[in-house]
């Protein structure tokens, strides 16, 4: 309702010191957020106050994902992955074995069978036991960076998005390599689930395409880069530079969005979205700052 009646103005969660580039939200609706501050923060999805802030990276963070058990994993700069207990403890740094000395951790997702997946910066998509922390393996079939992870909500295969213009389809059993999907013709830069199970991409050619079945249509353009995808309820929201879009379930198939939102009202430049409960919507932003819309 609110959405249709124009944009409400955001409620602003403050204290990071740079671009927040991570967004990720728990079980029980608690917000984390990763910046290049090197920092996590976590913040109440009650009411957006600030709880904590989880220090040990020493370059920028880029990705973070929540476990079913409320452990939190942030990615960075610094090669890393750490993994943190619900109430903010250090459990483990991850590193991967093998791996080029410089391989930023850009995408995580958690499967459906304890495994950690992680995505970084030369193409190769690393897995690990999110009961022991043991490597489990590589895979390997990108030739670029691997922005976005995904897991299927029913079959458990894993998707991956990345800069070879591709997305990778992955069995979550054994790690084969499955499908391919091709269409988009610049990095592809994110990936959701749609409400009736259809798989959802955007990319920085400028298009969101909608896939079944492992062919897709263009879903809609939005005239820039799309940098993030999300599912909040029944309306998609996409993410860019020139501000936030939004489209609801039952326009699947139309071309023009139901209502788009410009920088003149957002007044800033989107670098993440996150669904909260109760159909709360986060945005990252390079100010630092995180809005609550």
């Amino acid at each position: 309702e609110a959405y249709a009646n124009g944009w409400i103005k955001p409620q602003l969660l403050s204290g990071h010191a740079q671009d927040v580039d991570a967004l990720a939200v728990g079980p029980d609706g608690t917000l984390y957020s990763g910046s290049w501050d090197t920092t996590v923060r976590v913040w109440s999805g009650v009411n957006g106050a600030p709880i904590r802030t989880l220090e040990g990276h020493r370059e920028p963070v880029f990705s973070l994902a929540v476990g079913p058990d409320g452990a939190v994993y942030s990615g960075s700069r610094d090669y890393c992955i750490r993994v943190w207990c619900k109430d903010g403890g250090h459990i483990r740094t991850l590193a991967c074995p093998g791996q080029p000395p410089e391989d930023a951790v850009l995408s995580l997702a958690v499967g459906l069978d304890d495994k950690l997946y992680a995505g970084s910066e030369h193409g190769t998509i690393s897995v690990w036991s999110t009961q022991t922390g043991a490597h489990i393996r590589f895979l390997n079939a990108h030739t670029d960076r691997v922005f976005a992870l995904l897991v299927g909500p029913a079959n458990g295969r894993v998707y991956s998005a990345s800069g070879d213009t591709t997305i990778k389809v992955w069995s979550g059993d054994d790690g084969a390599h499955l499908d391919t999907l091709d269409g988009h013709t610049a990095e592809v830069t994110s990936l959701a689930w749609g409400p009736s199970g259809k798989l959802y991409s955007g990319s920085d050619d400028a298009t969101i395409r909608v896939w079944s079945g492992g062919e897709s249509t263009v879903f809609t353009s939005i005239g820039s880069a799309v940098e993030t995808l999300v599912w909040s309820d029944t309306i998609l929201f996409a993410g860019s530079e020139m501000g936030i879009w939004m489209w609801s379930s039952e326009q699947e198939g139309q071309s023009a969005p139901s209502h788009a939102i410009g920088p003149v009202v957002c007044g800033f430049v989107t670098c993440t979205l996150c669904a909260g409960l109760n159909g709360a919507l986060y945005a990252g932003s390079e100010s630092g700052s995180i809005h609550l819309l």
